[in-house]
């Protein structure tokens, strides 16, 4: 929980603490692998989830974690071998199967991609089938193009578990609009969001239900002088759970509308995610941005207001895009005043604001940038070396730091200092 709260140094204090007290337990390495990897820290995940390997090598998760890291970083051959041996370890784990499947899918080998998957479907649950059935819908899209085979996967997948799988929706959307049937896609969105929304619906009524009757209850309790007993139990949790996909179906529907829609439908389908995700930061800023796309500055200020409000003390991109869209104006000084409470509430927070150190150097370049518009050099060369300080080492963060240095020589170049700017 901490870690989806952006409290990244918080999750790997607790993770941390635990393993003193249990150096040896696999769901503690696993979790701290994870969280290194979330932060971009490939070489310490790596370390973390071959150690959670080696003291549990029945426990699927570290495998699987290995494998597609592996698999993601390019590296085939060791993806396989990592792979292969979870499932010797675990042969009837559906999630292994699955990545071998992905990894055979994106080697062209198909035919044994198919056997993954369907050694995945034989050994998974009944909530895991959606999964494979959209991963061989992919499949024979990629083999032979066979539209009619993806279509019914992916409508197979979301039979189950109320249709509730978002990754196959989206891809049976992105089917239908990679062939031009922007009707038929649109169609698909709606149906999507009608079903997920009427779900919504149902375990909101159902919570709000179940609160009265607890009023009820706790009333008459008060009324005999009892106390009704207390068992630390937590207040309900929200109907849009931790961990929901869903957000990604409103985007995708979005990002859909602006490009075949109109402005009104685009803004209609962020609308309607917000109203979903009433504590998510990501649509009201893609939401902004739309905003600023078509012209409509106030608005934007007020959607990149909000996503700055939720996202608090725990990401940094709401405000620094927010601030670019104010120099994009001309505005500064607004500008500044916005990067300076974005650093402000990061540097309070329980994380440091280092959760993810790549975008808090964003933040700080982008505001060295904005006190040079302002013409205070100084400050600018502070805050420049502030970003290149919170840039991670080695090739993850090569990207921002080069950009960080390019600005530096640029700016030794205007002051005349050529020496120093040949040098960054």
């Amino acid at each position: 929980m901490e870690q989806e709260d952006g409290n990244i140094s918080t999750a790997r204090q607790i993770l941390q603490h635990g393993l003193r007290r249990n150096p040896n337990d696999a769901h503690l390495l696993q979790g701290l692998g994870n969280i290194e990897l979330s932060s971009g820290n490939d070489v310490a995940a790596r370390r973390y989830f071959r150690s959670a390997i080696q003291a549990n090598p029945e426990f699927p998760n570290p495998h699987h974690a290995l494998g597609t890291l592996e698999h993601s970083r390019g590296r085939i051959r060791v993806a396989t071998s990592i792979l292969k041996k979870g499932l010797k370890s675990c042969p009837a784990n559906h999630r292994l199967h699955h990545a071998l499947g992905d990894l055979y899918r994106d080697a062209g080998l198909f035919d044994l991609a198919e056997s993954s998957y369907r050694s995945g479907l034989a050994h998974g649950p009944n909530w895991s089938r959606p999964f494979a059935y959209t991963a061989l819908s992919y499949l024979s899209y990629e083999k032979n193009r066979d539209l009619d085979a993806c279509r019914n996967w992916l409508r197979r997948g979301l039979g189950i578990n109320n249709g509730l799988h978002s990754q196959g929706w989206i891809a049976l959307a992105h089917l239908e609009e990679s062939e031009g049937l922007i009707v038929e896609a649109r169609e698909v969105y709606i149906e999507a969001i009608t079903r997920y929304e009427m779900i919504l619906a149902k375990k909101r009524n159902l919570r709000e239900g179940q609160g009265r009757q607890d009023e009820k209850h706790n009333m008459q309790m008060s009324q005999t002088s009892i106390r009704p007993p207390s068992n630390g139990a937590k207040p309900a949790i929200d109907p849009v759970r931790s961990g929901d996909k869903w957000m990604n179906v409103y985007k995708s529907w979005a990002q859909f509308e602006d490009k075949h829609g109109s402005y009104r439908t685009a803004n209609d389908a962020f609308s309607r995610g917000t109203i979903a995700f009433p504590r998510d930061w990501s649509l009201p800023l893609q939401w902004a941005c739309l905003q600023v796309k078509y012209g409509m500055k106030e608005r934007a200020r007020k959607l990149f207001a909000v996503a700055c409000d939720r996202a608090g003390s725990s990401h940094a991109d709401p405000y620094r895009l927010y601030a670019e869209f104010e120099m994009s104006q001309k505005n500064y000084s607004r500008a500044r005043s916005i990067l300076f409470l974005g650093a402000q509430s990061l540097s309070v927070s329980s994380d440091g604001g280092l959760g993810n150190r790549g975008d808090l150097a964003r933040l700080y370049y982008t505001w060295a940038i904005c006190e040079w518009h302002l013409g205070d050099i100084i400050r600018a060369e502070v805050l420049f070396d502030h970003s290149l300080r919170l840039t991670d080492a080695g090739e993850n963060g090569s990207e921002i730091r080069s950009l960080i240095l390019y600005a530096i020589a640029r700016l030794e170049y205007a002051r005349g200092e050529y020496l120093l700017a040949q040098h960054c």
